[in-house]
């Protein structure tokens, strides 16, 4: 049973409002990390077209050397904003 002290009371009222600054800032960050991403998928999706091309077209070892280690470095772009994304969605 419920007595006069506890009594059920409605939570107090949340703050008026965040600054500007802090939402404006956090919006500014989630659409940066969120188009570095995008690009770096294209980026990534460009450097595995051209690793399929130089593979199936005349294969050098200088060819096949370039077009691996630009597709090496797309992965590791997509590994950094994949970070950065989810620190992001934590925050």
């Amino acid at each position: 049973m419920l007595t006069s002290k506890d009594e059920l009371r409605p939570r107090p009222p949340l703050p008026g409002g965040m600054p500007p600054l802090a939402s404006r800032g956090l919006l500014v960050a989630v659409v940066a990390t969120f188009a570095a991403a995008a690009l770096g998928d294209l980026f990534a999706v460009y450097t595995g077209v051209r690793l399929h091309a130089v593979i199936d077209g005349d294969v050098t070892a200088s060819n096949l050397e370039a077009a691996y280690s630009l597709y090496e470095s797309a992965g590791r772009v997509q590994v950094v904003t994949s970070l950065f994304c989810a620190v992001l969605f934590i925050t």
